[in-house]
């Protein structure tokens, strides 16, 4: 297993979980051809993000923290050594 996320979608009972065992540094990515990465705290993030920006947008590299952890940007880097521009796509708040 690499990564197993759980997230509730009933708005009186939220919560939003790893599954035992996940690992962090496989968490919802996309694997590009050209040298910059998005990196983001969640998957809808970086989801609302390639709606708003469709062009070529294959081509860019995008990675979920999973919260704020870094084993998955981290992970990125480290199998992706072509990889020369890091874009922190952050929520604006104490966390991000």
């Amino acid at each position: 297993m690499k990564n197993i996320h759980l997230r509730s979608t009933r708005s009186n009972n939220r919560f939003f979980l790893d599954v035992e065992g996940s690992d962090k540094a496989y968490y919802f990515r996309h694997i590009g051809t050209n040298d910059k990465v998005f990196v983001f705290e969640a998957p809808i993030d970086m989801l609302s993000y390639i709606s708003m920006n469709k062009e070529n947008w294959q081509e860019n590299n995008y990675v979920c923290l999973g919260g704020v952890s870094f084993y998955s940007l981290e992970n990125i880097l480290n199998n992706n050594p072509d990889i020369k521009e890091v874009y922190l796509c952050l929520d604006n708040d104490k966390r991000g």
